[in-house]
């Protein structure tokens, strides 16, 4: 039995890269506008769970991953846990599962723009192409929405400080946060 593989793959990421790149600034810019709603109302639950994991904490660092599983399943659930030492080599760190569904999921109007884009330059155009092009994407918007995080945290001079991304992967630094 032969592996099916995606020849084309390549070729449709970069027919649509300048494209991908202007809907993530415009998805992010969304998802920024939404986050920052939530906190002036009081309703930012992201905003409170990194209160309260920083609350009485001197060392240490609050991470939020997220999964690609997440994205696959579309659950756009993230881990926020603080860690006194290494990150993800703690047993049972103080952690939370954050729901960004809100956020998340109008990333599907991107994909019908996206799908309209690949349908008009590529002919019978597989459905394992538009849902590895729809990873692809959703790669993209998890790994940049630490930008977010960080316009949210970034002036923060004190506290504990807040790193972003993948579970079991690189972090990068996204702010302090201080209660």
């Amino acid at each position: 039995m032969e592996n099916c593989v995606l020849e084309r793959i390549e070729e449709i990421k970069v027919f649509l890269e300048e494209k991908i790149e202007i809907l993530l600034k415009n998805r992010l810019e969304k998802i920024e506008v939404l986050l920052k709603e939530e906190i002036e109302n009081g309703d930012c639950k992201l905003q409170e769970e990194l209160f309260r994991l920083a609350e009485g904490r001197e060392e240490g660092a609050i991470v939020c991953a997220f999964f690609r599983s997440s994205y696959l399943t579309k659950s756009h659930k993230f881990l926020l846990a603080f860690y006194r030492e290494e990150p993800f080599l703690e047993e049972n760190p103080a952690c939370i599962w954050i729901d960004f569904h809100l956020f998340f999921q109008s990333a599907d109007e991107d994909f019908q723009r996206i799908n309209r884009e690949i349908e008009k330059k590529f002919i019978r155009v597989l459905s394992a192409e538009k849902e590895e092009i729809r990873r692809w994407y959703m790669e993209q918007l998890y790994q940049e929405f630490g930008g977010v995080l960080f316009s949210l945290l970034g002036e923060e001079k004190e506290g504990i400080e807040v790193y972003y991304g993948g579970f079991m992967e690189e972090l990068y630094w996204v702010g302090k946060v201080k209660k």
